[in-house]
């Protein structure tokens, strides 16, 4: 398995990305992630890190947009209508139809975002399903675009075929 330059953006090979996908400048797609934009098309922005396992699909007829700077964890499954700029995904989250996250928020680990929620710009949300928890601070949205940044940076580790560790 490698990751490789495709077009403006990053991508593993045994990554699946199939149907009306559009996918924005220095996003990283990280191996096991399966993208499908056969019901509806799927707009991913700039400088986004989609991680290992993740599921990328949509509601029938319902396009998906994904904001710029997104970090999705791992095993994560956005099955929504849309993701805002400069949000964290947790790992095993799952976010369903016609849900829409706010920029600026964050979404728990494991937490499921029912249908039609709101996530509200500034909070973070977790639990199942997920509930308002408490605002987001400013720390966690500085992680947030740090984040945005390191994931830039070890993609294109990975794409000169370093497998050490980043940084050593």
């Amino acid at each position: 398995m490698k990751m490789q330059q495709v077009g403006s953006y990053f991508c593993y090979e045994n990554a699946y990305v199939y149907g009306d996908v559009h996918i924005g400048k220095n996003t990283s797609i990280w191996p096991f992630t399966a993208i499908r934009g056969d019901v509806a098309s799927i707009y991913i922005g700039e400088q986004c890190s989609i991680q290992d396992g993740t599921v990328v699909h949509c509601k029938s007829g319902v396009d998906q947009h994904i904001g710029n700077r997104v970090i999705v964890g791992h095993q994560a499954c956005l099955h929504c209508k849309e993701i805002g700029d400069d949000v964290l995904i947790g790992t095993g989250s799952k976010i369903l139809d016609d849900a829409i996250v706010q920029s600026g928020s964050l979404v728990a680990s494991g937490a499921v975002v029912t249908p039609g929620t709101v996530v509200e710009s500034g909070w973070v949300y977790a639990g199942v399903p997920a509930k308002k928890l408490r605002p987001i601070k400013d720390e966690e949205l500085a992680y947030i675009a740090k984040l945005s940044v390191r994931y830039l940076d070890l993609a294109k580790h990975h794409l000169a075929g370093k497998q050490n560790v980043l940084g050593r």
